[in-house]
């Protein structure tokens, strides 16, 4: 789910007979839960929850934590980058393929 930037992702809650959404790409500590019986209330209540939280920084003068863009800057040697850009070449890949494919390998372990 997607609003104003904010994505969250559901999840089925068996013991309460609930949907559950979270908030996933904003810094912690903030954390923004909700909850529904059905997807229309929780699109709702997602809503509801993102717009009431920009509110709220609003009225207390903070800076809401912004939605991670996906996007960022590395730094690496010469010569890490030329193997790096070597390599996924001849895997037949884009460097940010690689690199997001190295990443990924590396958090599931």
């Amino acid at each position: 789910m997607k609003y104003k930037g904010y994505k969250a992702v559901v999840k089925f809650n068996e013991g309460d007979d609930c949907l559950v959404g979270k908030v996933i790409n904003i810094e912690s500590p903030t954390a923004i839960v909700f909850d529904a019986q059905s997807v229309t209330e929780l699109k709702t209540e997602f809503h509801a929850m993102i717009d009431f939280y920009l509110q709220t920084c609003k009225e207390k003068g903070i800076t809401p934590k912004k939605p991670m863009s996906g996007q960022m800057t590395i730094r690496m040697s010469p010569e890490t980058h030329a193997s790096l850009l070597s390599t996924a070449h001849t895997q037949g890949l884009s460097a940010n393929k690689f690199i997001n494919q190295a990443i990924e390998q590396r958090l599931q372990s």
